[in-house]
């Protein structure tokens, strides 16, 4: 997980996070999805920095991807995004998803909506398993 985080706040503090500029809110998903916080919580880089430094992993036995990336598109973009603003979604997963069925039609949903998206997957316990990630990266 800190590794995780360390990544997440890296790629935080190249953005220019301020009013008219980039906002940033950050959901986490597993079994469930939850708002960390909002896209209109934070008004600086130091201050999204901080937030993102205090974000605990939540456990669960599930990687639900579809439904986090859904949660993001029809509600996380909605709570204190900027009209007409440019929708990036950065997906940070570790493994497989549980509800892969349901990926192609969130995807097209994200498409239609105009939202970029890209994925990062977490290969540590892949990596320390010796598992080949082949098919977790074609996901």
């Amino acid at each position: 997980w800190v590794e995780v985080q360390h990544f997440l706040i890296n790629i935080l503090k190249k953005f220019y996070i301020g009013p008219g500029q980039i906002q940033v809110g950050v959901v986490q998903y597993g079994e469930d999805v939850v708002h960390e916080f909002h896209l209109n919580d934070y008004r600086n880089v130091k201050d999204v920095v901080e937030a993102a430094s205090h974000i605990e992993q939540r456990g669960g036995t599930e990687t639900r991807t579809a439904f986090g990336i859904e949660f993001a598109r029809s509600e996380a973009f909605q709570k204190g995004g900027r009209k007409g603003a440019k929708k990036v979604m950065i997906v940070i997963t570790d493994g497989e998803s549980h509800d892969s069925p349901d990926l192609e039609k969130v995807i097209q949903q994200s498409e239609k909506d105009n939202v970029t998206r890209y994925a990062v997957a977490v290969l540590g316990y892949y990596n320390r398993r010796g598992i080949n990630p082949e098919t977790f990266l074609n996901e």
